[in-house]
């Protein structure tokens, strides 16, 4: 009898941690701003590491590169020999940043932040970085063309036949790079092999390490050598990142516009507005989702509680309250449990 209790008990206790999990709410936190009104964020690595660009005063109309790490925004600071502005577009899981300067006196540079070196310029004028791999390989495009940096050296990505350029947005560890064809069809391609595929609809914004790309309404999934893309059944969204657990975060609306609201799309529970899951009485309004990291924190931008349009990092609440999966330490107990149990019994 003491046994068939126990064994309730336990299965009861799984049941309840099975349950929780099951709903994933979201805490919102407001990574506030570098003095200005305004603040965006683009990217967040495994480590929880944000980027995007802030305002530093409330006169400032240029905007600074941030990371925002241990709790406070960090300006990323200027180019060697430059002033100007800057925003940071992403961060790999080794804390390397890349984004671009706007300096007062030329055009936009592509560069790359690193901790020992700080910012460097990678290309040159007129270019912009816009995605980094793992292994700090950067893409990106200038007046030319798009191009892979690879510590220094640069790999020039061919245009199509009938388009003037192809614009990279990204890039995967495989070394896979998606973007968009500019000056003709201004579809959505994947570079890989040494060759650009291109896909009808979409522009290609982000790709995963799973094969699968996002951008627009598209999504395109390799299966078997072929892709194969769907379209997001909901007018006016735009997907911008996707993570190695195909889940896909964007926007449903106009840009920069209090109408708009941020989504979080999975493959079991379809799209969904983000701000359904943070609590109703927190004053947000999630306007804009830009990046999602593999353990499924979110950042982008938002109405906050005080008016302004500020940078916001979601986490999962399970995630930032329990170190551990709960249905795990729910079963060490139940287990420790059932041996009590089992020694009254033989005892």
């Amino acid at each position: 009898m003491m046994l068939r209790h126990v064994i309730a008990c336990v299965l009861g206790l799984i049941s309840v941690g099975h349950s929780v999990l099951m709903a994933v709410p979201y805490t919102v936190m407001d990574l506030g701003t570098l003095g200005g009104p305004r603040s965006e964020a683009f990217d967040i690595n495994i480590a929880g590491v944000v980027v995007g660009f802030s305002f530093a005063s409330p006169l400032d109309t240029n905007g600074r590169a941030f990371r925002y790490v241990n709790g406070q925004m960090q300006d990323l600071g200027d180019l060697p020999g430059f002033s100007g502005g800057a925003v940071a577009m992403a961060i790999n899981d080794t804390g390397q940043i890349v984004g671009n300067y706007n300096p007062t006196s030329s055009g936009v540079r592509a560069f790359l932040w690193t901790e020992g070196l700080g910012m460097q310029d990678i290309v040159g004028v007129n270019s912009r970085a816009r995605g980094i791999n793992s292994s700090g390989k950067v893409v990106g495009w200038n007046d030319v063309n798009s191009f892979i940096w690879d510590q220094g050296a640069l790999t020039s990505l061919d245009v199509p036949v009938g388009s003037t350029q192809i614009r990279a947005e990204d890039i995967s560890d495989l070394d896979q790079v998606v973007g968009t064809l500019v000056g003709g069809s201004n579809n959505s391609f994947v570079w890989e092999n040494g060759a650009a595929t291109e896909f009808t609809g979409g522009s290609g914004q982000a790709i995963n390490n799973l094969d699968e790309i996002v951008g627009g309404s598209l999504l395109l999934k390799n299966v078997s050598g072929n892709w194969i893309g769907q379209t997001f059944p909901v007018n006016g969204i735009r997907a911008f990142d996707i993570n190695d657990s195909s889940q896909v975060v964007g926007r449903i609306g106009v840009a920069s516009n209090s109408d708009s609201r941020a989504f979080l799309r999975t493959e079991s529970g379809g799209i969904i507005d983000l701000n359904s899951l943070i609590d109703p009485t927190s004053g947000w309004l999630l306007t804009d989702a830009r990046g999602i990291n593999d353990i499924g924190q979110v950042v982008g931008w938002g109405i906050s509680p005080s008016g302004d349009t500020h940078a916001f990092l979601l986490t999962p609440v399970l995630r930032a309250a329990i170190p551990e999966p709960l249905t795990a330490t729910l079963g060490l107990i139940g287990l420790g449990m059932l041996a009590v149990a089992t020694r009254r019994r033989t005892a």
